[in-house]
């Protein structure tokens, strides 16, 4: 099965964090992605802790920043793969490929690297906002 570096990408955009894309990637095996889920099902646990105690729980904190630091490293590693060329992203996931089948990512991978450059970069400006 040839891996996409377009399905890669759009997982890690729109499903940030679950390790969607890890996951397709490499399967049940991905050490990444289950951490990436661990994490994001504790950000949740830590966002209701947090609201439950009108944001005054050290766990709760803690928890939150692991599942903030899931969503970012999902959506940087969208960015990291989507820019990869296209013949070292074959070379590392879709070995011994024949010629015609190579990967031709072209701009709706691109879109979907800046689309998470965009959502990254926007994060921290939205969550200091509310909270400071």
């Amino acid at each position: 099965m040839k891996n996409s570096k377009l399905i890669f990408c759009a997982l890690g955009l729109f499903f940030p964090g679950s390790g969607l894309n890890c996951f397709y990637l490499q399967g049940w095996k991905s050490f990444w992605a289950w951490v990436q889920l661990f994490a994001l099902i504790g950000g949740v646990a830590g966002w209701t802790i947090l609201k439950n105690a009108h944001f005054h729980s050290a766990p709760g904190w803690v928890l939150i920043t692991f599942g903030f630091i899931a969503i970012e490293a999902s959506w940087l590693t969208t960015i990291a793969f989507g820019l990869r060329p296209d013949e070292k992203w074959d070379a590392q996931f879709n070995p011994n490929i024949a010629e015609h089948q190579r990967t031709r990512s072209g701009w709706p991978a691109i879109l979907t690297v800046i689309f998470s450059a965009r959502v990254w970069g926007r994060r921290d400006d939205d969550f200091s906002s509310r909270f400071f």
